[in-house]
């Protein structure tokens, strides 16, 4: 009995020695596509303001889908045509912005403050964003984007 207590103790003792090893994904450091990431953040959200349809097309992957505060999902070709027909950007402020890369994969984090009116009906906001974006062909393109409002 002692010698199986002992061939289950060691067997356990060396799975936890397994898992302890086992591959983690960490961020690459990459400052300069960092900033070059938060760049491309920065160019998309002015395609917005300026409601530039073809600026806007060229931001989005294909399959891209955006997640609004209430819950809402959206596809590219919706998301375009909301922003052209139904929403005008007054102004806006990112913050607290940060860039994590992971290869040709990046997430941009931050604070979104601004005036804005939907179908004309005036507001202001607070909101935390995530946004993916994927690089092909040397470019960024925007694959997924969450709001949510921000918390007093």
């Amino acid at each position: 009995m002692r010698l199986l207590t002992w061939m289950l103790l060691a067997t356990v003792m060396t799975d936890l020695a397994g898992a302890a090893q086992a591959p983690t994904l960490k961020a690459d450091h990459r400052p300069e596509v960092e900033t070059q990431v938060l760049q491309v953040e920065k160019a998309w959200n002015e395609a917005v303001k300026l409601r530039d349809r073809v600026k806007l097309a060229r931001f989005c992957a294909e399959d891209f889908v955006t997640t609004d505060e209430e819950g809402s999902v959206s596809t590219k070709a919706q998301f375009v045509d909301a922003v052209m027909q139904h929403f005008k950007l007054n102004s806006y402020a990112l913050t607290d912005m940060k860039a994590t890369v992971y290869g040709d994969t990046a997430i941009v984090v931050g604070q979104w403050k601004g005036s804005y009116a939907v179908d004309g009906d005036e507001r202001e906001g607070v909101f935390r964003f995530t946004d993916t974006f994927i690089k092909r062909d040397g470019q960024w393109w925007a694959a997924a984007s969450h709001m949510s409002k921000a918390s007093p």
